[in-house]
């Protein structure tokens, strides 16, 4: 819709005819509302890019945690092996593959 369309049906919707508005000061009105909706636009464009980098940077940390979890993970399940083949040679009668620092020989 174009301005005279805007004009016209602002005049028929506010009964501008009998106040006699001026077209100009309709027109000033009219681009005072783009402006303001441009500076709107714009302000929802900045929102939504600051939205973005957020999301892109929650999803950074989120990988980052993840990761971690699964280095975790993966030290527990080696921890848990361990424990496992040191429970086994005990079992067995074997030696753990660690030295007892408090029975290393200097006093007993």
């Amino acid at each position: 819709m174009n301005f005279a369309g805007i004009y016209v049906v602002l005049r028929s919707k506010l009964n501008l005819m009998k106040n006699r508005v001026p077209l100009f000061i309709i027109i000033v009105i009219l681009i005072a509302w783009n402006i303001s909706l441009q500076v709107s636009l714009h302000n929802a464009e900045d929102n939504i890019t600051r939205i973005k980098s957020s999301i892109e940077a929650l999803t950074d940390q989120l990988q980052l945690e993840h990761d971690n979890h699964n280095k975790l993970r993966v030290r527990v399940e080696q921890d848990e092996d361990d424990i496992d083949t040191r429970l086994n040679a005990i079992k067995a009668g074997g030696s753990t593959g660690r030295t007892n620092k408090r029975h290393n020989g200097l006093f007993h």
